[in-house]
């Protein structure tokens, strides 16, 4: 059962830790990618990776009212401005693959 007092109210779920997991999973799936340098305001970090099309998805960690606590590990969004395409929140493996996956 899921701890639903878990639920993080502003961004305090996205950690160092949980963003070196996207770093080595978008690294891993060979997408470029980089960092807006703001690690030290989760609300505002976002990141940009560049698919083998050469299409770029910004991806932002979802806030508390989009965190569910029955997966945990699903704390990303992407969105790719044109042709406009939105990810489901996923864990940093599965967004990786989602953009990788949407340049094939």
């Amino acid at each position: 059962m899921a701890d639903f007092h878990l639920i993080p109210a502003e961004f305090e779920h996205i950690t160092q830790t949980r963003r070196n997991e996207l770093g080595r999973a978008l690294t891993a799936a060979g997408l470029v990618w980089e960092s807006n340098g703001l690690q030290g305001t989760p609300r505002r970090q976002t990141y940009t990776a560049t698919d083998h099309r050469g299409r770029q998805w910004s991806i932002q960690p979802v806030p508390g009212t989009d965190f569910d606590p029955w997966q945990p590990s699903n704390l990303w969004r992407a969105v790719r401005p044109a042709p406009r395409r939105q990810s489901p929140v996923l864990s940093p493996l599965a967004l990786a693959d989602h953009i990788r996956k949407s340049s094939e």
